[in-house]
């Protein structure tokens, strides 16, 4: 990462090497030979580079003074002894993160505890008694995890660019029924039968207008004909249909879903939840009640009763669905608050 950026100073004539001369043009000057010392109106610019950091030239004014420049740059890893990090008497004023979490990470909250103190106690701090700006680029990949807890967290300004800004109409209305369901059975086919795609490429040119209705993306020129695509919305919803709902919601629209919870959920917790109407007499002859509901929080919870004879053939005696919608982005208080409040209706 540290030599990307450094690239940009070393290459002559682009547009940022004409906007910022005074930073590039010391680095250009050295070639690379940063032992040989550089002076400007006598006083030395002390450019440098080492395999972790390197230094902007300080460059003396006209009237003697020296300007704020002798930038210094340097690249850590997270868990690489960050805590103290200075060069010289100079503190960092500003750190930028990138990325921080792994997949493993997102999925774990230890881990994402730890990263959050890793920020906390030594990236906060790094400044002393200066001021000190964070900025942190990051997909969310978990609910939960270290990009869901900083958005959720008041203390930093959050934005979030979907990829999608709205679908469009023909799939919120109709679904797989719709024009793009038709498209992508066309796809498909196509795919299984190793051909190219110029006929379900045909089918959304000719229907474009009825297609593309309602919808809006971030960033229309995200696409390329040679991959065969000539819209951005065609382009995402085919890389929706590839990687899935759920990798597409966390990696494009930045709004990863709730697929799976943990609650501590026991015995006396659903008694406790239970009412005492007594609507269900167990018939004579069953030995053993076992009872279970089946949370699909997004769309109903479904309870069964079932009773056991002493040799163990067993009888459905209740039987029960009951709507429900509880919303998967919301923090795990709420969440699971809302789960019980569903539980207790269907106990």
């Amino acid at each position: 990462m540290l030599n990307d950026v450094f690239r940009m100073f070393q290459e002559p004539d682009t547009p940022f090497s004409q906007d910022y001369p005074d930073l590039c043009l010391p680095i250009q000057l050295a070639n690379g030979s940063y032992r040989r010392k550089q002076t400007y109106r006598g006083v030395a610019t002390e450019i440098g580079k080492t395999a972790n950091q390197f230094q902007l030239a300080r460059l003396m004014r006209p009237d003697g003074t020296m300007p704020k420049t002798g930038c210094v740059m340097a690249t850590r890893g997270v868990t690489s002894g960050i805590r103290g990090l200075k060069f010289h008497t100079q503190r960092p004023d500003l750190v930028l993160l990138d990325d921080l979490q792994t997949s493993e990470d997102a999925e774990s909250p230890e881990q994402v505890e730890k990263l959050l103190n890793i920020i906390r106690k030594d990236i906060f701090n790094l400044a002393g008694k200066g001021k000190l700006a964070v900025l942190q680029t990051a997909t969310p990949i978990a609910p939960e995890d270290l990009a869901e807890r900083i958005k959720a967290d008041k203390a930093w300004k959050t934005t979030v660019w979907p990829a999608v800004v709205s679908w469009p109409k023909d799939v919120t209305e109709n679904g797989d029924k719709g024009l793009w369901g038709k498209y992508f059975r066309m796809w498909d086919s196509e795919n299984a039968q190793d051909e190219s795609h110029d006929k379900s490429l045909q089918f959304y040119e000719d229907n474009r207008e009825k297609m593309d209705e309602g919808a809006d993306v971030f960033n229309p020129s995200r696409f390329l004909r040679s991959d065969g695509h000539v819209s951005a919305i065609q382009a995402l919803l085919e890389k929706q249909h590839v990687i899935g709902d759920a990798a597409f919601q966390a990696e494009m629209q930045m709004r990863p879903r709730r697929f799976s919870f943990a609650l501590d959920i026991s015995p006396k917790a659903v008694v406790s939840k239970a009412t005492q109407d007594k609507r269900l007499a167990v018939p004579e002859g069953f030995v053993f009640l076992a009872a279970a509901t089946d949370l699909n929080v997004s769309y109903a919870l479904t309870t069964a009763i079932v009773g056991f004879k002493p040799d163990m053939t067993a009888h459905v005696l209740w039987h029960g669905v009951q709507k429900c919608r509880v919303d998967g982005k919301l923090n795990d208080t709420e969440y699971n608050r809302q789960v019980f409040a569903e539980l207790a209706k269907a106990a």
